[in-house]
């Protein structure tokens, strides 16, 4: 039987008090689902905040550092409203080559005019560059304005040796590359070293291990921002199995 027939019959014939009460009723119902409603959409825009991620390119980058992450934030934006904003810069704005100068990457920014963003991503390099180029003075000098701004700092590989030489690991928990992560933490007694982990969540500080640990660390950041269920998907389509330890193999 129809209930809008039976709601209007029993509203004219039941006694002004009780209509006033189904009156006063249906307007309560309205104004908690309305309620419900924009409840529902504060919290979905909360979700989908924009997250503006700075990518640091250098010469000689490991590939695989820098590609690995960025591809699960490209991947995130399929299952978001564009949520993530990928904004590539150098020292000088000037085009660099990867590792073995392989592949030619012209970013849109350089340390001076990159906009503020959200997190900076250091991606890893051979430890004899690392080691090197970590120590150039406008490079820490970024990293730490950036880390004073409230920036989240993140490195793959052996980028934690550029966030090292600028002081940022200093009273945190890290990791790096599972051949250089004893030599590193031997050098950093204000900071522990973590082994046998694809990445370590430190706060404003998070470090990845070795090259495709970046991809775990950037999918533990997507289920931080975007929730646990875009987090999986984008983990399927990359046919990616995510996870956090790992025993890392024997140095020798």
């Amino acid at each position: 039987m129809n209930t809008d027939i039976i709601t209007r019959f029993f509203v004219r014939t039941a006694p002004v008090g009780c209509c006033i009460f189904v009156s006063k009723t249906i307007l309560m119902t309205r104004f908690l689902l309305l309620q419900g409603l924009l409840f529902l959409t504060s919290i979905s825009m909360i979700a989908q905040e924009k997250i503006k991620i700075g990518v640091f390119v250098y010469p000689e980058m490991e590939l695989q550092d820098f590609a690995g992450p960025t591809d699960v934030f490209v991947k995130a934006n399929r299952f978001t409203s564009d949520q993530y904003e990928l904004l590539l810069f150098s020292s000088d704005g000037q085009a660099i080559k990867t590792e073995k100068n392989t592949v030619h990457i012209q970013p849109t920014y350089s340390f001076e005019t990159l906009p503020k963003v959200d997190l900076v991503l250091v991606p890893g390099t051979p430890i004899e560059v690392a080691t090197t180029l970590s120590k150039d003075k406008d490079i820490i000098a970024f990293l730490q304005h950036q880390k004073e701004q409230g920036t989240t700092m993140v490195s793959v590989c052996t980028g934690a040796y550029f966030l090292a030489a600028a002081g940022l690991l200093d009273g945190h928990r890290f990791t790096t590359h599972y051949l250089d992560a004893m030599q590193l933490g031997k050098a950093l007694p204000s900071a522990e070293v973590v082994l046998n982990v694809r990445f370590v969540d430190s706060g404003q500080v998070l470090t990845a291990s070795g090259i495709t640990s970046g991809i775990d660390l950037a999918l533990y950041l997507v289920e931080q921002y975007s929730g646990k269920e875009v987090q999986e998907k984008i983990a399927a389509i990359m046919q990616y199995d995510y996870h956090i330890e790992q025993q890392w193999p024997e140095v020798k």
